[in-house]
């Protein structure tokens, strides 16, 4: 049975890449990829190593959104995010403390780096900037140098309190992942000026990354299943509704033969992502945020028992689905009263409140803003 799973496999990785390169031969001719974009994605790391990751495609000309865009509007955009033309095998400078770093982008578009630090870093609140700058393409024209994006590295400070892992979906904004009629309103008709944060979760988010003293920078991660193809529309949804600043672990949807793309379950990716975070920070206490919907809690439960006393808590909000929330109760039934304290919540304020009782958070007339 596992030959026949791995032999599909391949063979939709070999279809997918076929497709992919006569979609880039026929763009090439219409002379459709004159525009290349370079995206950076906020990298993360400690003082010793640093973790880069970007991607090269073809531009998408997305309209900034605002509160009066219809729903016409917002589907165009969303639709040209997820339909994203990658250009493999472009050529890109990264230059990391003054060092340039070459790396050749993968099948995706995708490139990545785990980078030695040689000098000392900025830590939050600020941030140590790296430059990218693509130095050639096969598909495309452009001058040689002068595509250049600049992009951070979250470090987080030696007095950090602990780190914290959030899901976006229906854990920050209702998305609706059960129901897939109301998934789809929510994910193509707004956009992320009129997609709201959940009531209390700014308050708390920004309370927790100032941790116990009020006045710290703890490091916030936002790790989904979302597609990297809606990385711009994440980053401006956090940052327009004033939730702290954090690095983004999300998911690329491609066939391959690594189990990275659709073929890999939710829960896999973020055993995944979290595992490499709390190893870059071993010394490093969490606090892990998810929902009911999906498979936060069995994943986080593994974390938990994975790294002992490194997993404060794990907060997961309840979708209000009945079958969900018995299949929650199951998963932790014999997990209550260890180290790590497990609060199913209905509102964010409840976890608010356990945070304060737990001295993690200071009450809200005393955190600094």
């Amino acid at each position: 049975m596992a030959d026949w799973i791995q032999f599909i496999k391949q063979a939709a990785l070999v279809a997918e890449e076929g497709i992919d390169s006569l979609k880039h031969k026929v763009q090439e001719t219409l002379d459709k990829f004159s525009d290349v974009q370079v995206v950076v994605y906020r990298g993360y790391g400690s003082d010793q190593k640093i973790f880069i990751k970007g991607r090269v495609l073809k531009t998408k000309k997305i309209t900034l959104p605002t509160e009066q865009d219809s729903t016409f509007i917002n589907m165009l955009n969303m639709y040209k995010r997820l339909e994203s033309d990658a250009i493999p095998q472009a050529i890109v400078e990264v230059k990391w403390q003054g060092i340039p770093n070459i790396v050749v982008t993968d099948n995706q578009g995708y490139f990545e780096l785990a980078l030695d630090s040689q000098a000392a870093v900025q830590v939050l609140p600020r941030a140590e900037n790296f430059e990218v700058r693509l130095q050639a393409s096969p598909i495309g024209q452009f001058e040689v140098g002068v595509l250049q994006e600049t992009g951070k590295v979250l470090i987080p400070p030696p007095s950090a309190d602990f780190g914290i892992v959030s899901d976006i979906d229906d854990t920050i904004i209702e998305t609706s992942a059960t129901d897939i009629i109301k998934m789809v309103k929510n994910t193509f008709t707004k956009n992320a000026l009129t997609r709201v944060p959940f009531d209390g979760v700014r308050s708390f988010y920004r309370a927790l990354q100032q941790g116990k003293s009020g006045n710290n920078h703890n490091p916030m991660f936002y790790v989904s299943s979302s597609p990297w193809n809606l990385y711009d529309f994440l980053t401006h949804l956090i940052d327009v509704h004033d939730l702290p600043e954090g690095v983004f672990c999300l998911r690329d949807y491609s066939i391959d033969n690594q189990s990275r793309g659709s073929m890999s379950a939710h829960g896999e990716h973020k055993i995944n992502e979290v595992v490499k975070i709390m190893d870059t920070y071993p010394h490093l206490q969490f606090i892990l945020i998810g929902d009911s919907g999906q498979q936060d809690a069995p994943s986080y439960r593994k974390i938990a028992e994975m790294y002992p006393n490194r997993i404060l808590a794990i907060y997961i909000r309840d979708v209000k689905d009945p079958e969900r929330l018995k299949f929650i109760n199951e998963v932790f039934k014999d997990f209550y009263g260890g180290f790590t304290q497990v609060l199913v919540m209905q509102e964010t304020e409840e976890a608010a409140r356990h945070a304060i009782m737990n001295g993690w958070i200071v009450p809200p007339s005393n955190a600094g803003e």
